[in-house]
């Protein structure tokens, strides 16, 4: 027999332990630097992307495709969510390198 946890006990242990706040400030900020980047007319190129994913699936030890797939559905991610997370971590280093130069112009 396999035990499985409610959302409901996911949900209250990741509030109890801080990840749930902690997650939702991160969902926020990546929103406002989507906003941010999109003002500044910053973009991320299908190349960053797939370069980016790559790195991701090295890290989960995710050498092919079937080992991606069976990963996302055993995790309940979709590869849409995988790329959103991935584009805002690519937006937010390409605004810090554009407002560390701009810093740095007015110097």
């Amino acid at each position: 027999m396999t035990e499985t946890a409610q959302m409901e006990e996911i949900v209250a242990r990741l509030k109890l332990n801080g990840a749930w706040f902690a997650a939702e400030s991160e969902l926020v900020e990546e929103k406002l630097t989507a906003k941010v980047s999109a003002d500044e007319g910053i973009t991320v190129s299908d190349e960053e992307l797939q370069k980016s994913f790559d790195n991701f699936r090295d890290s989960q030890d995710l050498h092919k495709a079937e080992e991606t797939q069976k990963w996302l559905e055993l995790s309940g991610i979709t590869l849409e969510q995988v790329e959103c997370w991935l584009e805002a971590g690519i937006q937010s280093g390409k605004l810090a390198g554009k407002l560390i130069d701009d810093g740095q112009i007015e110097s």
